[in-house]
């Protein structure tokens, strides 16, 4: 996909909307629109080329599963299955905070070996859980065959084997305390790439995950004065909120990408214009729908 492909969504008169649906057709078309420059990036010659290095491999492999788990976000929201949508926020921040955590330390090594290490770690651990329970005597509630068991072992020694690892005399222990990913906990890396305030989003979605009061109360359950609860009869509609702030904090992580990686030339100089137009838009929909939920003294919560 090229620019001259890109679908761009007609600029309505937002002034002239009146209801909730207005505002949220709008954000799917843009965030429709939006979605499109992860294609354009990842196609474009001089960024992502045939044979990429491991570092420049390690960002893009991440970019292209954003770009995946930004697609799927669009098609729970279309489908009004909101609480799974929670779910894949968590995921998508957590790729979006990887994304520019690489690009802050691109220039060291270090960081990108230990982000191949990072995932050997818990695959070590795993396979030393495999280890222990084929050596145990007596497995009450164990539903994996020795069959099954062996297969996930030589799962984990091949992809040992792939990166030039062996499992065996692989020390999880030791990697984990001098590994870069394992020190950075999730807060800090937020952190360190600058979005602190985003954390607290970042936990209400990993609450949600976890069905605590609030999740059920706004998806699941209904409250009633006199404190009867019983169970909501029809799944809660997708609202601006959730679309339009996800879809600015792409954009932050695309244009880190675009200001890396695309030559200097005029078609970098396009591509940020363009990219600059979608989120002006959203920003100015953003602001217009959030004086809507003023005026109309509805509830802000998604």
């Amino acid at each position: 996909m090229t620019l001259n492909d890109l679908p761009r969504a007609k600029r309505e008169d937002i002034s002239a909307f009146r209801t909730n649906d207005d505002y949220m057709k709008y954000s799917i078309e843009l965030y429709k629109e939006f979605f499109a420059f992860f294609s354009i990036i990842t196609g474009i010659e001089d960024v992502c080329e045939e044979h990429l290095d491991k570092k420049k491999g390690l960002v893009f492999g991440v970019v292209r599963k954003l770009g995946n788990l930004s697609l799927d976000y669009l098609n729970l929201l279309c489908n009004g299955s909101i609480d799974s949508v929670h779910i894949l926020s968590r995921v998508s921040k957590e790729a979006m905070v990887t994304v520019l955590l690489m690009l802050k330390h691109y220039d060291e090594d270090k960081v990108f070996e230990d982000y191949i290490k990072y995932s050997m770690i818990i695959e070590k651990k795993f396979y030393n859980t495999l280890i222990k329970d084929e050596n145990a005597s007596d497995l009450q509630g164990d539903v994996v065959s020795g069959k099954i068991r062996e297969r996930m072992k030589r799962s984990v020694e091949e992809d040992f084997q792939d990166i030039g690892l062996q499992v065996e005399s692989f020390d999880a222990k030791k990697e984990e305390k001098e590994n870069f990913w394992s020190k950075t906990r999730i807060d800090k890396r937020f952190d360190k790439v600058g979005w602190s305030r985003g954390y607290s989003s970042y936990r209400l979605d990993c609450h949600a995950t976890h069905s605590n009061w609030s999740n059920l109360y706004n998806y699941f359950l209904k409250l009633s004065s006199d404190g009867i609860i019983t169970i909501r009869p029809n799944k809660i509609i997708a609202v601006p909120q959730m679309v339009l702030p996800t879809i600015l904090l792409h954009g932050v992580v695309l244009n880190a990408i675009v200001e890396k990686f695309v030559p200097d030339c005029q078609k970098k100089t396009t591509l940020k214009q363009y990219m600059n137009l979608t989120l002006e838009e959203v920003e100015r929909l953003d602001e217009a729908h959030e004086q809507f939920l003023q005026s109309n003294g509805n509830r802000t919560r998604a």
